[in-house]
């Protein structure tokens, strides 16, 4: 379904994950021992997010590979890893260290 409307998901994909993608950064500011809670939220928004858009990326690759459709991969994929980068800073690196 969504190959038939592939710009208008990509961009509403979008609308989505950049607000996500900046609350979760302003949490990176946290100090050690603050209320988590917003920022537990935004983890559960963005764990699925991520997903959909691994599958509409992942369904895309299935059925055709036009040049526009690899730049909304792209701009699609460029959100997941800067997502990435945040997670590799701030609090969330003291949250994410493995024991």
């Amino acid at each position: 379904l969504c190959r038939f409307q592939y710009e208008d998901l990509s961009k509403y994909l979008c609308s989505l994950t950049d607000p996500l993608v900046k609350g979760f950064t302003e949490c990176g500011n946290l100090a050690p021992g603050a209320d988590v809670s917003r920022l537990l939220l935004l983890e559960g928004q963005l764990t699925w997010i991520v997903y959909i858009i691994g599958a509409v990326i992942r369904g895309r690759l299935n059925s055709s590979s036009a040049e526009s459709q690899e730049s909304i991969d792209g701009d699609l994929a460029a959100r997941v890893f800067a997502l990435l980068r945040v997670m590799d800073s701030g609090f969330h690196t003291q949250r994410y260290v493995l024991s």
